[in-house]
């Protein structure tokens, strides 16, 4: 919102309420919107809105040629880009929760005898990821002093 110059208002009237309430509302938003969308039979101010969502989309997405995946784990909820059976080089997880959120990037071996990574494998990584409590993280900064 600092970036675009706008006040929470005219955000939520741009992007409805849903995408102002989390990181990942908004990005759920901005990964279902399509061009095909945006008409010349909607107002120019949803044009506009959808133009500047589809270019954030564009930049800021990670590469999912072998699909886009909504993931839930307790306390996040996120997606991943490229499915692991497609063998691709990297495998995106990113993990959003109220106050915060974890990307998780996997690598592998695009051909050759190397194993590959199973999604059960990465299932048991992103279900592993907890949040800690502010107290115990300033506790362990105080602790190296």
């Amino acid at each position: 919102m600092k970036t675009a110059k706008l006040d929470p208002q005219g955000f939520r009237q741009l992007y409805g309420d849903e995408a102002f309430e989390s990181d990942y509302a908004f990005y759920q938003k901005m990964l279902h919107l399509t061009p095909s969308q945006i008409t010349p039979f909607v107002s120019a101010r949803q044009a506009l809105a959808g133009q500047v969502l589809l270019m954030v989309k564009a930049i800021s997405m990670p590469r999912a040629g072998s699909g886009i995946f909504s993931i839930q784990t307790p306390g996040f909820e996120g997606f991943q880009f490229e499915n692991p059976e497609a063998r691709p080089l990297r495998i995106t997880d990113e993990l959003y929760s109220n106050d915060g959120g974890v990307y998780v990037i996997f690598f592998q071996k695009v051909d050759g005898t190397a194993p590959t990574i199973s999604q059960p494998e990465i299932n048991r990584v992103i279900r592993s990821i907890r949040k800690v409590p502010v107290q115990a993280v300033t506790s362990n900064v105080n602790a190296r002093k």
